[in-house]
Formats: C-alpha cells, sequence, structure tokens
C-alpha cells in the first residue's frame, strides 16, 4: 500500500462513518463544492467586506511592529496548537505529538469563517513505526509536501440543494470545524466535525432534524477550541498475501509443469476462500513453473493460487490460466512461470474459489517444474487466510487564539 492510500483509506473510513450518520454528504467530501450554490453565493458576497478588513488591519499592524519590532516576533502566532496523533492500521502505527502554529492567510479570505489560519506544524514527539501513513487532513500536518499549504478553520454553512430531475431538495445550517486546502482562490474545506439542521424531501422520503458527526466532540468558547476524534474497529487482511509491490498476474497459458506432482489434497467446499499453503524450495535465478489441477470429476472445483517469495512478498498469482483436467463447473486452473529473485523456501498458496462439482470437497494436486527439487510440503491446510487487525484513529487537537 503506497503513502497516499494509506492516507486516503483512514480517512475514508471517518468520513463514510460521519456521511451516513449525517443522513447526506453535508461536507464530507475534499472540495468545498459540494456545498452548493448556497455557500458560492455566500462567499461571494463577504469578499468586498473582508478586503476592506484586511487593508485597516494591515496598516495598524504595521505601525505597530516597527516600533517594538523585538516583541512582535516573538507573540507574532495568532493561533497555537497541539495535535495529538495515533492511527493503527494494517500493524502500522503512527504516534505524533505536532505543534501548530497559524497566522492568517494571505492568499485567500474566509468571509463566514469564524476563524481561519494557514498552519504550520512541526512534530516535537514520534513514536511511529517504519510504516507510518499519517493523514495530513486528520493531523493538519503534511511531512510529504503533497498539499503546497494546510489551513484550519471554523465556518458557518448554508446549503440548499434542488435536483429538477428526481425532484428532490436538500437543505442543511450549521456549523463545521476542518481542515481546508488551497481550491482556485478560496478554501475547500473537508470538515471533521459539523452540528447543525438538516431537511430531506424527495424520492426516499421526507427527513429532518439534527445532526452532529459520530465518533467526534468539538468545543469552542471564543478563544480556545478542542476537536477530538476517536474510532476503532477491525481491518481484515489476507495473512498470506504480501502486498510489497505489484505482483505478476498470469495472463498467459503456460505449460502445464510436471516433474514433481504432490499427493492429492483436498479443500473445504462449505466455505469459500480457505486457503492450503505449501513451501518449496527455489534458487535465485532458477525459472520455476507451478500448476494447480483437479483430480476427478466429481470434486472438481475452481481454484485461484499465489507465490511468495522467501521476504514473504508476493511474486505471482494466477487463476484461470489453462484448462483444468477435470473442469469444474465454471472457469479453469492456475498456472504461473516466475524466476525466483532469491534463494530460499517460497510459499504456494491455493485457494478455493468456488464452483464445487461437490458441495462439500475439492480435490487438487500441485505440480512443480525447477531446476533444483521442486518438492513442496503442505505446511497449512484448510484455513482461514483473513485475520482481525486493529483499525484505530485517535486524534486531538488543543488551540488557543490569540486576542
Amino acid at each position: 500500500m503506497t503513502y497516499r492510500e494509506s492516507m486516503f483509506s483512514l480517512r475514508s473510513v471517518f468520513l463514510a462513518a460521519a456521511c451516513a450518520a449525517s443522513f447526506a454528504a453535508v461536507g464530507c467530501s475534499d472540495k468545498g463544492g459540494d456545498s452548493g450554490e448556497g455557500e458560492g453565493e455566500g462567499e461571494g458576497e463577504g469578499e468586498g467586506e473582508g478586503e476592506g478588513e484586511g487593508e485597516g488591519e494591515g496598516e495598524g499592524e504595521g505601525e505597530g511592529e516597527g516600533e517594538g519590532e523585538g516583541e512582535g516576533e516573538g507573540e507574532g502566532a495568532a493561533m497555537t496548537a497541539t495535535v495529538s496523533y495515533y492511527s493503527e492500521v494494517e500493524g502500522d502505527v503512527c504516534d505524533y505529538t505536532i505543534a501548530l502554529t497559524g497566522t492568517e492567510p494571505a492568499t485567500a479570505s474566509c468571509p463566514d469563517c469564524t476563524f481561519f489560519y494557514e498552519v504550520t506544524g512541526e512534530a516535537t514527539d514520534n513514536g511511529s513505526t517504519e510504516g507510518c501513513a499519517i493523514d495530513p487532513i486528520l493531523a493538519f500536518y503534511d511531512e510529504s509536501g503533497y498539499y503546497e499549504s494546510m489551513w484550519m478553520g471554523y465556518t458557518s454553512f448554508d446549503i440548499y440543494e434542488y435536483d429538477s430531475y428526481y425532484g428532490s431538495l436538500y437543505t442543511a445550517t450549521g456549523t463545521g470545524f476542518g481542515s481546508a486546502y488551497p481550491y482556485g482562490d478560496a478554501p475547500s474545506f473537508s470538515y471533521l466535525y459539523q452540528e447543525g439542521y438538516y431537511y430531506y424531501s424527495g424520492y426516499w422520503g421526507t427527513f429532518y432534524g439534527d445532526f452532529t458527526n459520530p465518533y467526534t466532540t468539538w468545543s469552542f468558547d471564543g478563544s480556545s477550541f478542542n476537536w477530538t476524534l476517536d474510532y476503532y474497529t477491525y481491518d481484515y487482511v489476507n495473512e498470506f498475501y504480501g502486498d510489497c509491490s505489484p505482483a505478476a498476474y498470469a495472463y498467459d497459458s503456460y505449460t502445464v509443469a510436471s516433474a514433481y506432482t504432490s499427493a492429492t489434497e483436498t479443500l473445504d467446499c462449505y466455505y469459500d476462500n480457505l486457503v492450503d499453503v505449501w513451501e518449496f524450495y527455489a534458487a535465485a535465478g532458477d525459472t520455476v513453473t507451478v500448476t494447480v489441477d483437479t483430480v476427478s470429476e466429481t470434486t472438481a472445483f475452481d481454484p485461484a493460487a499465489w507465490i511468495n517469495g522467501p521476504d514473504e512478498c508476493t511474486m505471482g498469482s494466477a487463476d484461470d490460466s489453462v484448462d483444468c483436467t477435470f473442469p469444474p463447473p465454471d472457469w479453469q486452473c492456475p498456472s504461473m512461470e516466475f524466476t525466483a529473485d532469491s534463494s530460499g523456501t517460497h510459499q504456494l498458496v491455493v485457494q478455493l474459489v468456488g464452483n464445487c462439482a461437490d458441495e462439500t470437497t475439492g480435490e487438487y494436486h500441485v505440480a512443480i517444474d525447477a531446476a533444483g527439487d521442486p518438492t513442496a510440503t503442505l505446511v497449512q491446510d484448510d484455513i482461514d487466510p483473513e485475520v482481525a487487525m486493529p483499525y484505530v484513529l485517535a486524534v486531538e487537537v488543543s488551540g488557543n487564539i490569540a486576542p
């Protein structure tokens, strides 16, 4: 999984839950445009006022800073905050403490915001593991450099959306706190907390009421603020599929291996996706062909297979590459060819996809061609490869706004 894939998978779980609880996607997108026509009109009306205020403040601040330059530099931040960020995904842990400072951005304005700052962050403590992928939208901190700038805001919203095709009306009013980043000349919000009132009338019926984001809290007294996210679930991952890098998929029909053929093995047809795990040795540079084939008409099924190298990373996979000796009700058998990158024990994982001729048992054997001894040993029999891994998000942002 790449940095960005990990980053967005974290946010997608939290924001998807937030959207579901709010009934409709009120600001649950990374595009500020999702707030509809009402928000766009509001920004346009307030723009002139924002510019006028900015000019006046700039003149006064400039005079004061010139007279007391030494003191002004030490008190330059309009907002300071601390982020405590913890996540755990597939065993990879992010554990950060981040110091944020915020100043009013020169490149955009937010007339409807109670406060709006461009933030910069510094990690003051990092106890993360090597596979950590911190989400900058939740942390207000982007160590990857993907976002040119990060903003923080607390704003009001007033949404009016009418779909004439479906005859549906959706409105929402309220306030929201969140991350923002440049989208043209305006901030594009990813709301991390919202509260307000919604109304929907259309195809699905009529619904209305108050809403807030689940798993989050928010407080603001005019000078200090606090936002928390606390989300915990499980993410099910395949224990025997090492997604280290893109694995080659066998699209071609390879010659069926025959140098070594295992004894007949079985997989339980009652449970789909069970696997058997075999081990065999291959030396670096060896070209190895592996085939999984059915052994009788009455026990035929649809198998799939993949190869893991000595580093437990998946090197290649196959599904419907060659005709089975005894065809299952649907599909074909897997066969693949690969060149060993390094010497050592390799894994062959055979999976029952389905389509069993017999509702109880699928029978198969493994055939391997290799330069050395291709003998394979069954080391795991009829097991569920899916394991539950904790999926945790715990974030807190506490800040103060200078008077």
